[in-house]
């Protein structure tokens, strides 16, 4: 699935559907916005492995296990000819020496594309990273320096096959795409964009609505449920989840509900620290 959408967005920028896509930019250009529009089984990063070794996207002392990894795992992807983005600086030549040998080694097309946000943007940007992945102002200096002076090389030179500018296709049109087909193709994106991915792994809806006419369903695990639904009175903006309180109704016995807004709010309607009021729909 990963692959076939891979190659959905290299079509929509007008890129080959199996090639070898290397980003380059300093850091805080956006790299890694640009490399959003893929799926993340495609991107090769060197900050994402660091962070499988350690935890830490940002421990240099892992870099060297952490791009060997990337090396090794481009080698395999292009040899079954699978599309593949590399998110990193690649300010320096001999990395981009060392990508385009792997990929007309096994006979993929390397693109190069460039992420040039201005300089006081890419230093704006980097200012605000967590300290960690933050590196210092006079190394994004060196960076924009270094890719710009390797620009008019990037062919002749360091071997790409083609070199485009993200600022020169399609990119918006490519992202909302994207995100069009992502949300085709996953029935509880509105599940995870409230309680996050790892609750909506564990939802189902049910077949049938409740007695309000409302939707529901159930984060289910080890035989567990929690039951949520899609409260939706049809007022413009007004439209929440909610999950049963632990108390009925104090009127009728019936069930209250508690407006949930996110993986917090239903933690704490679970644990009874709700700070809404319970609502019954047969006495409201």
């Amino acid at each position: 699935m990963s692959t076939r959408e891979t190659r959905r967005v290299l079509a929509d920028l007008g890129l080959p559907e199996t090639c070898l896509l290397v980003l380059l930019g300093a850091s805080g250009s956006g790299k890694s916005t640009v490399a959003s529009l893929f799926p993340p089984a495609s991107v090769l990063s060197a900050d994402r492995l660091r962070e499988v070794l350690t935890g830490d996207p940002g421990d240099q002392e892992a870099s060297r296990t952490a791009w060997n990894q990337l090396d090794a795992q481009l080698d395999s992807r292009l040899r079954h000819q699978v599309p593949t983005v590399v998110d990193a600086v690649n300010s320096e030549q001999w990395v981009r020496l060392k990508f385009t040998a792997i990929a007309h080694h096994r006979g993929v097309p390397a693109i190069a594309l460039i992420v040039d946000a201005d300089l006081a943007t890419a230093l704006e940007r980097n200012a605000r990273r967590p300290a960690n992945l933050r590196v210092p102002a006079e190394v994004v200096l060196a960076q924009h320096a270094e890719l710009t002076a390797a620009l008019p090389d990037l062919v002749t030179v360091d071997g790409f096959d083609a070199v485009h500018h993200a600022r020169d296709l399609p990119v918006m049109t490519a992202l909302v795409g994207a995100a069009a087909r992502r949300e085709e193709r996953h029935p509880h994106l509105d599940v995870e964009r409230v309680f996050g991915r790892e609750l909506a792994r564990a939802f189902t809806w049910h077949d049938e609505r409740d007695a309000q006419g409302f939707r529901t369903g159930a984060f289910a695990v080890a035989g567990q449920e929690l039951t949520v639904r899609w409260m939706d009175d049809a007022e413009p903006f007004h439209a929440s989840f909610e999950t049963p309180a632990a108390s009925p109704c104090p009127d009728c016995e019936g069930t209250a509900w508690l407006p949930v807004h996110s993986a917090n709010e239903l933690s704490a309607a679970l644990h009874s620290t709700s700070a809404y009021e319970p609502r019954c729909p047969d006495c409201f």
